[in-house]
């Protein structure tokens, strides 16, 4: 029952229409909270974060979704260290996108596991996990008009990179079109 109730769920959060509430997110705040979920299950792994947030501008989106989409990928990070390690996680700007790392030192995935990654009901936790996780961030980062780039090696960790549009390039872009002259 718990596992068909977290299928459900999963298959919920990704059906549901990216058209929600609007909002400005703080990257880094919303960074923090996750870490601070996530705490105990990864200090029940001997899992240490290590964070490194520069100053980053805010991002437009919805609030919950973007944390749910951080939860997933920070937890599969954790759950990827079965023995120990560290889950590393920076911030930056690049041009006018916030960038987000997030790398682990786990198990890593082969070059045919990351070409599903993303991909429904696709897992790597053995019988662990519903494979909808990762299909659901991906979604999300794209409902954020982002990018999500995965580098992987068997036996040396994933880092995950997304780059999402920060309000400020919306605004530049948003200013462009309005100063346009009407014909």
């Amino acid at each position: 029952m718990d596992a068909a109730e977290l299928i459900i769920k999963d298959y919920l959060i990704y059906s549901r229409q990216f058209t929600v509430q609007i909002e400005e997110i703080d990257v880094n705040q919303e960074l923090n909270h996750v870490i601070r979920i996530l705490r105990p299950l990864a200090e029940g792994n001997s899992v240490n974060f290590y964070t490194s947030f520069l100053p980053v501008r805010t991002i437009t989106g919805n609030t919950k979704k973007f944390r749910q989409c951080l939860l997933n990928i920070i937890k599969n990070g954790i759950e990827s260290m079965p023995s120990g390690g560290s889950l590393i996680v920076c911030t930056e700007v690049h041009h006018s996108n916030v960038i987000i790392e997030i790398r682990d030192k786990g198990t890593g995935m082969s070059k045919e596991q990351l070409e599903q990654l993303g991909k429904p009901y696709y897992i790597t936790s053995g019988s662990k996990g519903t494979g909808l996780s990762m299909m659901v961030s991906y979604g999300i980062v794209r409902a954020l008009r982002g990018t999500i780039k995965v580098k992987s090696e068997l036996g040396n960790g994933t880092t995950f990179l997304i780059s999402v549009p920060s309000n400020f390039s919306t605004q530049k872009n948003i200013s462009k079109i309005v100063k346009k002259p009407l014909n």
